[in-house]
C-alpha cells in the first residue's frame, strides 16, 4: 500500500503542474490517473513499461510530458488521434484521461505493452479507444483506402527522418504529427530535410517546460499538405 503522504505528493505534483500548463484536472481524472499509476507499477516488470528509476518520476517525466501537448493545442471532440508505438500508453493516455472526447487509437506491436494496454482501458472504462497490435507499416495499405488520422502522435520512438516516413501516410491532409523530442530536436529537423521538402509540409519547433522536468523539450509539429 503506498503511504497517505506520498499519495497525496503525487497527486499535489500532478495538479499543480497540470496547472502550470494551462488547465485544471477534476476529481476523477485524478482518480484514473492514481489507477493508471498503480497499474504502471504493478506491470512494470513483467512488460518493461518504463525505466525502473523512472517509477518514482513518473508524474514529471511521462505523465506532464505528454500532456505538454496541451500547450500548443488541444484535439477536438471527435478527433481521429492515433499513438505510434504506444508502449506504456504515453502520450495517448494521458491525453484521453484529460480530452476523454478524442477517438484514440494505441498501436503496439509488443505483447505485454499491449495486454497491459488493454488492461488499463477496460479498467478505466474508457470509450472511443481502439487497440492495435501492429506496426505503423502495416496502416498503410489500409489508411490508402479508409480514414486516416487527424493527430498522429509520436514519442521516443525513432529519429525524425524515420518518423515522417513512418507516419505521414496515415496522417489526413491537413492534419499534424507532433513528435516529441529532446534538446536535438534541431539536428533531426536539419537531418529530415529532405524528407520534410518531399511531402510538402510545414514544420514548427515549438519549445516546452515540462513542470518538474529539467531536461530540454520540444514538441515538432508536421502540418500535412
Amino acid at each position: 500500500m503506498v503511504p497517505e503522504k506520498e499519495q497525496a505528493g503525487w497527486k499535489r505534483e500532478l495538479a499543480d503542474g497540470c496547472h502550470e500548463l494551462g488547465f485544471d484536472l477534476t476529481d476523477g481524472q485524478i482518480e484514473a490517473f492514481e489507477t493508471y499509476r498503480r497499474m504502471i507499477r504493478q506491470w512494470n516488470r513483467p512488460a518493461d513499461l518504463v525505466s525502473p528509476g523512472d517509477l518514482s518520476r513518473l508524474v514529471g517525466r511521462h505523465f506532464l510530458d505528454s500532456l505538454s501537448l496541451l500547450r500548443l493545442l488541444v484535439p477536438l471532440p471527435g478527433a481521429r488521434v492515433l499513438d505510434v508505438g504506444s508502449g506504456g500508453g504515453f502520450p495517448g493516455l494521458p491525453l484521453k484521461i484529460c480530452c476523454p472526447a478524442i477517438e484514440l487509437t494505441l498501436l503496439e506491436p509488443r505483447e505485454k505493452p499491449w495486454y497491459f494496454l488493454r488492461d488499463v482501458v477496460a479498467t478505466l472504462s474508457m470509450e472511443s479507444v481502439t487497440l492495435l497490435r501492429e506496426r505503423a507499416q502495416s496502416l498503410h495499405e489500409i489508411c490508402r483506402t479508409d480514414r486516416r488520422f487527424d493527430l498522429v502522435l509520436a514519442r521516443a520512438l525513432a529519429p525524425l527522418e524515420k518518423l515522417i516516413g513512418l507516419c505521414v501516410p496515415l496522417i489526413r491532409p491537413r492534419g499534424l504529427l507532433v513528435a516529441y523530442k529532446g534538446r536535438r530536436a534541431h539536428e533531426e529537423i536539419v537531418a529530415a530535410g529532405e524528407i520534410i521538402q518531399a511531402t510538402g509540409g510545414h514544420v514548427v519547433e515549438a519549445p516546452v517546460r515540462v513542470p518538474g522536468l529539467g531536461a530540454e523539450r520540444y514538441l515538432v509539429v508536421l502540418q500535412r499538405p
